[in-house]
């Protein structure tokens, strides 16, 4: 009897255990990387969610109505209108906290939540609050990536001249799994960016607003 038949069939039998081997390794690496990949996503919905709230909210209000928790009328001094624009930047800060949870933020890998709100002028010209370099922050770490020009990109030369809401979430996220061979590839932690803008319906131009020539053409 040959011993070449049998020979051929251990190598054969041998080589089908190698190729099962690493057909699995790569489909555990896959399932692996998909819950990953869906972890992270389903955190960014959860900010991105939470940036949109608080802008949303907060958008149908003013730091005007804080002056009210100072007296029955408008704020009366200076020192009034600075706690009321704070009280409203920081409550802002808190409702996108909450609604974020069970997300928490940590200062220590640059997590932040900045808020801007931008008076838009008759003549369109754009005035942001706070004025930089100082803003408002969680943990004035992280700086606003929008620009001045970037709402006014957004805004219609036709539509109404109002205040806007600026919400922005700075996240890191930190690899659940920790396999090496996807922080080979794939930083750890991963930065998360979301932001919201939103009309403040409250904040009016401070003269009567004239309607474009342009827009009257349309009209007509």
């Amino acid at each position: 009897m040959s011993v070449i038949p049998t020979l051929e069939k251990k190598k054969e039998k041998g080589q089908s255990l190698i190729e099962l081997t690493l057909v699995v390794i790569f489909l555990m690496i896959l399932l692996l990387g998909i819950a990953e990949y869906g972890t992270l996503l389903n955190q960014y919905l959860n900010l991105l969610d939470a940036s949109r709230e608080a802008a949303r909210v907060a958008g149908d209000l003013s730091w005007e109505d804080y002056c009210t928790d100072f007296g029955d009328g408008p704020c009366s001094s200076e020192i009034e209108t600075d706690r009321a624009k704070e009280d409203f930047f920081m409550d802002t800060i808190a409702l996108a906290q909450v609604v974020m949870e069970p997300i928490t933020l940590d200062a220590t890998r640059g997590d932040d939540i900045v808020v801007s709100y931008f008076v838009v002028d008759t003549d369109r010209t754009i005035v942001r609050y706070p004025i930089k370099p100082i803003q408002h922050s969680l943990n004035d770490i992280q700086e606003s990536k929008i620009s001045d020009a970037d709402i006014r990109a957004q805004l219609d030369p036709c539509g109404p001249a109002r205040g806007i809401l600026l919400v922005e979430i700075f996240y890191n996220y930190s690899h659940r799994l920790k396999l090496p061979v996807f922080s080979a590839i794939v930083p750890d932690p991963i930065p998360v960016y979301t932001y919201a803008i939103m009309p403040m319906h409250k904040v009016q131009p401070l003269e009567p607003e004239p309607v474009p020539e342009d827009c009257l053409e349309e009209e007509a």
